[in-house]
Formats: structure tokens, sequence, C-alpha cells
């Protein structure tokens, strides 16, 4: 007599948050493969269904693949000094960013990321205060307390949607740090491009009269979704950080 086997096709990692159509940008260290530690890398995969991959043709410009970055998982490492990856902007309409990073510095001028059309720029660690962008053509401030939440990892969250009050800072979960209205401004200026690993690269857009702004420490993990999440996939997300970064969350 010959076996049946019964397959669950709806069965999945209770960690893992639901397929989400609206993700155009998934980059996680995690998920790559064939790298070893410091290993350069040319190209940072997007593991959603969009393909919006981040390169650099540049060898010493490129982020290095570690391990052990956050509970054991590994990160891509920016040096701070000239290390980016980029691609032609893509972004539209509403949206919503997911970070986690872990910082090496907190001194000025290290911008973790450019989605903006402006000149304004986005740091993770501004002397400790965090700035941020996206999506806007103004920035928005806050100082993490404490700081060492930029330094021992954290969940860097913003929602960007047109209308009064709808421009949200959040840092490791529900923990609002900001509420804004700007003015949406994802592509134009000198040079229509979004970066990571920099928020400012030669023509790419400075507040400071042409410094580089280059990100000095890892990103593990980005997600980019093409609207805001309901409160059932924030609450799914966060609990696959915490468990996958061991960062400590607060539920929306």
């Amino acid at each position: 007599m010959s076996t049946i086997y019964l397959i669950n096709p709806f069965l999945t990692d209770a960690t893992a948050p639901p397929a989400d159509p609206d993700l155009v940008l998934h980059l996680a260290a995690r998920l790559e493969t064939g790298y070893s530690n410091n290993d350069p890398m040319a190209t940072l995969v997007d593991f959603s269904t969009a393909g919006n991959d981040f390169t650099q043709g540049t060898g010493a410009s490129q982020p290095l693949y570690q391990t052990g970055v956050l509970n054991g998982q590994p990160g891509f490492f920016f040096d701070g000094t000239d290390d980016y990856v980029s691609i032609p902007a893509f972004m539209t309409g509403d949206a919503e960013l997911w970070l986690v990073l872990k910082i090496n510095s907190t001194a000025s001028l290290k911008g973790a990321y450019k989605f903006n059309g402006g000149t304004d720029a986005d740091h993770m660690s501004f002397a400790g205060t965090v700035y941020t962008s996206f999506g806007s053509a103004s920035r928005y401030s806050y100082t993490p307390s404490p700081t060492s939440n930029l330094t021992d990892g954290m969940i860097h969250i913003v929602q960007a949607k047109a209308g009064a009050s709808q421009y949200i800072v959040y840092e490791n979960g529900n923990n609002v740090k900001i509420t804004q209205s700007p003015t949406q401004q994802w592509s134009g200026g000198s040079s229509p491009v979004h970066l990571i690993g920099a928020s400012s690269v030669g023509a790419n857009g400075s507040p400071a009269g042409g410094t580089n702004q280059n990100y000095h420490g890892h990103y593990c993990e980005l997600r980019i979704y093409s609207s805001p999440r309901s409160t059932a996939q924030r609450n799914a997300i966060l609990a696959e950080f915490n468990a996958l970064y061991g960062i400590a969350v607060t539920n929306f």
C-alpha cells in the first residue's frame, strides 16, 4: 500500500510577516548567500519582487558583508568615508520605511540614506541626533533617549504619507519620535538617485556645502512599502525583528 503525504499549503513561519505585495524594497544581509566575513559587496540584492537592486561599481566604495552584527545576524558595513550603493530614483506616493541598524560613530554628518529629491539629508548619527527626510523636501530631527539605542541596534520606522500630521517617525516600534506634515519630493534635484550608506555623495544633494555624508555602521535589514502598514502588519514585522535581532520593541 502506498503512503499518502498531505502538505498544508498555508503553513508558514510563525515569526515571519504575511506576504505583502506592497513591498518595493527588501535588503537583508541574512538573506544574502555566498559571502564570507568582510567580503566586499558590489550588489545589495532586493529580495522583494520589485528588483530594485542597489549597486556600487567602485571596489573601494563597496560595503562589506560582516557576520555577528546583531544577535548573531550579519549586516552590511559602511565605513563612514566613501562606502555607499545607489539606484536611479523609483519612489512615488505614500510609503513606509523600516530600517534595522547599528552605528559605529555618533559623529556629525553620517548620513544613512537618501530617498528624497531635495538637498536635505538623513542622518542616523548627527552628534546623537537622528534626522530624516524620507520622501520629504525638509528634514526633521529627534534625539534618541538613550543614545545607546543607536549603537546597540535600533529599528527606525518612517511613515511618509501625504496630508496633515501624516509623516511620523518611530523608534523600536510604536515609540513616536516626531510627527510632521512635509511636502513629498521623491525625485528631482540635481541628481535623481536613491542612496544607501550615504545621504550625500558628489552632486546628489548636500546641506553642508558639498560635503559627502557617508554612514558609519551596519545595515542589517531595510524594507520599504508603497503604502503605510496596518497595525497587524506592523506588529508582525516587529515580532520578526525582535526574534531576529534581539531588539526590544513596543507594539502598535
